[in-house]
């Protein structure tokens, strides 16, 4: 669809001379097509605003879409600033890399005190209510808690840290949690 057929047309009257001419509109289609090549990321919102600082004339968002898709460009919604041409989906140019599986994550657990704190502790892979006891409060907040004066422990509630087991250790080791 040509941009031809979005300019209003002017009554039969005798100035039909100075409608603009086909070559006209064919230079504002390239135009369109300029600008929504020129900035790849640019929302056909922003072309619209551009077409009509530079033309003095609206142009809606929908038409906008439509001559992009009618360029050989590709935009999945109106407001939507990926464009790309065909044959360019799996250009590694244009894609962006994304994890797709689990990946191993890694905990830092350390605490602090009223002019005191520990050092911090770095744990990779899932954290369990066991591998916690072991690795962290057996280790690291036990022997730390012991070096305060009446301590109250906070954690938050992360499934290792409110499991029946934990809770169970603190008890059996006198720790007092804030709930």
């Amino acid at each position: 669809m040509l941009l031809s057929s979005l300019i209003p047309r002017r009554p039969n009257t005798q100035s039909q001379k100075h409608r603009t001419s086909p070559q006209n509109h064919r230079r504002k289609d390239r135009h369109l097509r300029l600008m929504a090549l020129r900035d790849r990321f640019t929302s056909t919102r922003a072309i619209a605003d551009q077409w009509f600082t530079e033309y003095g004339r609206t142009i809606e968002m929908r038409t906008v879409y439509r001559h992009i898709r009618s360029f050989g460009l590709v935009s999945y919604r109106p407001h939507f600033v990926v464009r790309k041409r065909h044959g360019e989906r799996r250009d590694p140019q244009f894609s962006v890399e994304r994890h797709v599986h689990r990946t191993v994550g890694v905990m830092v657990w350390g605490g602090i005190a009223y002019r005191s704190r520990s050092h911090l502790i770095f744990i990779r892979g899932n954290m369990t209510a066991q591998r916690y006891i072991r690795e962290v409060v057996e280790s690291h907040v036990l022997p730390y808690l012991r070096t305060l004066r009446n301590p109250l422990f906070q954690q938050d509630n992360a499934r290792p840290h409110v499991a029946k087991v934990t809770l169970e250790h603190f008890q059996q080791n006198e720790v007092n949690l804030l709930p």
